[in-house]
């Protein structure tokens, strides 16, 4: 009894700091996995805007809205990671969008850039997951504003799957250090019990 409850003990120091080491490990790993998603989410919905803003520049100036939604809808179909443009005035009123019915529930009317910051990004909940709307000026804001709805839905998925590869990771190296911890303890014991099973016969009077 004794025996096995040096085992475990040895097991859970050695398995239970590498689960904790690859835990720590794992979750930055996830965290940087994360931002880097996201900073390319952002860049990929900027240039997307960038070249529809280049585009459809003279045709808000000469409030040619068929020709704005039809590029807009022909950008989106071609984007998979886009779920909706809006096109607004510089005083935030829309003057086109993608939705045909109307704004959803939850997405706001009206956006104004934060105060000293040329390009915006939010994030929110929709019932599509998580959407990351990127808001870019048109001639820096003196014809209007683009609002990029850009879905988190891939993101999301890639980030599940790493996740998921670490939980798998980790518990793989913990077998592995549990079996190598074992036989290690079995060795580093072995003379201990010899010793051990020696004073018994001595103090038993077999000399």
């Amino acid at each position: 009894m004794d025996n096995h409850s040096l085992y475990l003990k040895f097991n859970l120091l050695i398995v239970g700091a590498i689960f904790i080491c690859g835990l720590l490990m794992g979750g930055m790993l996830l965290y940087t996995t994360s931002q880097s998603l996201e900073d390319g989410l952002d860049k990929s919905g900027e240039e997307i805007a960038a070249s529809i803003g280049a585009i459809i520049g003279n045709d808000i100036l000469l409030d040619d809205r068929f020709s704005i939604s039809e590029r807009l809808m022909k950008t989106m179909a071609n984007n998979d990671q886009v779920r909706y443009i809006i096109v607004s005035y510089p005083d935030g009123d829309i003057l086109a969008s993608t939705f045909t019915n109307g704004l959803p529930e939850g997405l706001p009317a009206t956006r104004h850039p934060q105060e000293g910051m040329s390009i915006d990004t939010m994030s929110f909940a929709s019932d599509e997951g998580r959407i990351r709307e990127i808001m870019y000026p048109i001639d820096e804001g003196l014809v209007g504003y683009l609002r990029i709805g850009m879905t988190e839905k891939q993101m999301t998925r890639l980030m599940q799957e790493r996740c998921a590869q670490i939980i798998i990771l980790v518990f793989i190296i913990c077998v592995v250090a549990s079996l190598m911890a074992t036989r290690y303890a079995w060795n580093f014991l072995q003379p201990i019990r010899t010793m051990s099973a020696a004073v018994q016969q001595l103090g038993g009077g077999n000399y």
